[in-house]
């Protein structure tokens, strides 16, 4: 899990600094998260209780190839509820300067804004 604003900041700095040379930069939250740790950020957020329903992969790859999604499609969705955030490094405070966002911090910011 990475903020958006996180991506934001870090593509700024990538655009207007002097290029890396040979370094690959990828934006990352300060912690790994689960889709649980994602529900219960917005659920304490929203004051309501959150209950994750998780669907079988086999059940998935059937109903989304059903409504016509591709495989490729469906195979990044599912590493993504699967495994949600699994990488965690430095790349955001050491770009932008600033820590990165926790799940918390975004899910107070993003539903604030709704």
């Amino acid at each position: 899990m990475v903020d958006a604003a996180d991506i934001a900041d870090t593509a700024a700095v990538l655009l207007t600094t002097e290029p890396l040379t040979g370094q690959i930069v990828v934006p990352t939250g300060p912690a790994t998260i689960t889709t649980q740790d994602a529900a219960d950020a917005i659920s304490s957020v929203l004051g309501v209780d959150i209950e994750i329903d998780y669907v079988d992969t086999d059940r998935a790859w059937s109903e989304l190839r059903a409504v016509g999604r591709p495989d490729w499609w469906i195979a990044d969705l599912l590493n993504i509820c699967q495994k949600s955030s699994a990488e965690v490094n430095d790349d955001v405070p050491t770009l932008t300067g600033h820590t990165a966002r926790t799940i918390k911090d975004s899910a107070k910011t993003d539903l604030a804004a709704r």
